[in-house]
Parts: structure tokens; sequence; C-alpha cells
């Protein structure tokens, strides 16, 4: 490689980086401006009686000469609500309990809704691949790209007794 081809290719990659910046640049104002406006939303539902200091929205500020963007916040949101706390097995019975009630093809997000809550993915999987196992369910789709999975129903195993 010549001294000239590594110079041109250097800055090359030196103005990819700038224009890299400025496009994460562009992306995080968007978001705070996204924030602010979801901000204003929620100010103007505030009580009257609150101090008018609570009822100011702020504003998000560049300081000059930095990269950094401030957002103060004089109020603060409620924390993401905490995923239950599951004993063993709790998934299983939760959706035997309700198993008539899925449809005869479903999706992982029609056992959320009958489960009421999200459970972590990989207990899941484990769940849905014993149904599977049992011959309770069979997968009529596989998941590719954004489709997610379809289930059907099979029908139920005799009892034995």
């Amino acid at each position: 490689m010549r001294r000239s081809e590594y110079e041109m290719r250097k800055s090359a990659l030196e103005a990819e980086l700038k224009a890299d910046i400025e496009l994460l640049r562009a992306a995080s104002l968007a978001k705070l401006r996204a924030l602010e406006r979801l901000w204003l939303a929620a100010a103007e539902d505030l009580p009257a009686e609150l101090p008018p200091a609570v009822r100011e929205s702020p504003r998000p500020s560049e300081t000059p000469g930095s990269e950094t963007v401030s957002v103060s916040e004089t109020l603060h949101p409620d924390p993401p609500a905490s995923p239950p706390v599951l004993r063993r097995g709790q998934v299983m019975d939760d959706l035997m309990g309700g198993f008539h009630a899925l449809p005869e093809e479903f999706e992982k997000r029609d056992v959320f809704r009958l489960l009421g809550y999200e459970p972590p993915r990989a207990t899941m999987y484990r769940v849905l691949s014993d149904l599977i196992g049992e011959k309770w369910v069979e997968i009529t789709l596989y998941s590719e790209g954004h489709r997610p999975t379809r289930y059907r129903k099979l029908p139920q195993p005799p009892d034995d007794e």
C-alpha cells in the first residue's frame, strides 16, 4: 500500500466516523425531543394545586461546545413493574389451568395474555417444549424473521387409569 492510498483511506475513515457521530447526535436529540413531548403532555395532566415549579416543563439544553445534552426532571416516573416472583412449576400450572381457553392455534403472546404475565424467556421455551413432548401441542409454523412460531392444540392424551 502506498502512502497516498493510506492517507486517502484514513481520511475516508475519519469522514465516516464524523458522519456516524452526527447520526448518533441527531438520534439522541430526536429521543430527547420525544421525551420532552411526553413530559409536556404529562405536565398538562397534573392537578392545579401543585406548586408552579413542579408544573413547569423542563427544557433540554445543550451546553455550548459540548456534545452532551442534559434533561432535568423535577418529577420522577414510577419505576417499571417488577416481574412476578414465580415458584418452580408455576408457569406450567397456570398454563394448564387455563389451557382450554387458548385458541386452537396460538402464539406465545396468546399464552402471555392467558397467564396475565410474561415469564422469563427460558421458562416459556421450556414449558412449550414440555407441552410438545407430552403431545399437548405441536408447532404448525416455525418463526421466521418477525413472524412468531405458531402452535396448535392436539387432542388431549388419554388418561392412564
